[in-house]
This record gives structure tokens, C-alpha cells and sequence, in this order.
């Protein structure tokens, strides 16, 4: 008997609204993962601005939209989508929800 794994079927779609548009945000790869440490280390020798236009540079990489847009974000939103975009426990807390509008279940 031959098994199958199909990775395809695994794939999960996310979508993030603000400013009035929703936006599909883009999966993150094992590539990506990998150089999220260079990432880190990046963060850890920046300065608060500098941080800053690491974060933003980050989430450009996973949603559509111009960096003006994201810096009409509070902090709160900033990091609300950048743990939804790594998928951590942080975006359950801020509201995540389902397709139809759903608290998520946690």
C-alpha cells in the first residue's frame, strides 16, 4: 500500500485587514525562517528606529502594502500582524478570526 502526504493540502491561507483592504498574507518559507535569525540579530544591534524599519521591511516581504500604509499602523497593530505573520500566540489575543467572522476558537 502507498502513502501519500500531500504538502499542498497543509497549505493555509491567511488573510490581514486594515485601512479597509484585505490583504493575503504570504506563507512563510523555510528559507525565510532560516534567515529570521540573521533577522533577529539585526533587531538585537538596531536602535528603536532602526527596529522599527526592520519590522516593516519584514511584514512588506508577507502582505501587500507600501510602507507609508504600515506606518499608519499603532504599535499594537505592528505587532499584532507580525506575530499573525509568523503565526505565534500573539495574533490569537488580538482578535483573529475565522472566514466567516468567528472569534478563532482558541
Amino acid at each position: 500500500m502507498t502513502q501519500v502526504l500531500n504538502l499542498d493540502s497543509l497549505k493555509v491561507t491567511k488573510e490581514v485587514v486594515f485601512g479597509g483592504k484585505t490583504r493575503q498574507v504570504r506563507s512563510l518559507t523555510v528559507k525565510q525562517f532560516i534567515e529570521s535569525r540573521d533577522f533577529d540579530e539585526k533587531m538585537k544591534t538596531a536602535d528603536s528606529a532602526g527596529q522599527v524599519d526592520l519590522l516593516v521591511e519584514f511584514a512588506m516581504k508577507h502582505i501587500d502594502a507600501e510602507k507609508d500604509e504600515l506606518l499608519q499602523l499603532d504599535l499594537a497593530q505592528l505587532t499584532a500582524l507580525l506575530s499573525f505573520i509568523r503565526g505565534t500566540d500573539a495574533a490569537d489575543e488580538a482578535g483573529v478570526t475565522e472566514g466567516n467572522g468567528e472569534k478563532k476558537a482558541s
